[in-house]
């Protein structure tokens, strides 16, 4: 991570978990959160969003 992007995460320490997966799960659930929040954006100012210029088949 080079460019400041940086997820926190908190625990109880209840289960032993191994920090690079936890890492890696954590990593996924941001990617998933942007583009759920890209596909649900709406247009403002007649700025496109994804979900208004995509295709038939839900593509953009």
């Amino acid at each position: 991570m080079l460019d400041g992007d940086t997820i926190f995460a908190l625990a109880t320490g209840d289960k032993p978990a191994d920090v690079n997966i936890v890492g890696a799960f954590a990593a996924e659930a941001m990617a998933q959160a942007i583009l759920n929040a890209t596909w649900a954006a709406h247009p403002v100012a007649n700025l496109p969003t994804a979900s208004s210029t995509a295709n038939k088949t839900g593509e953009a």
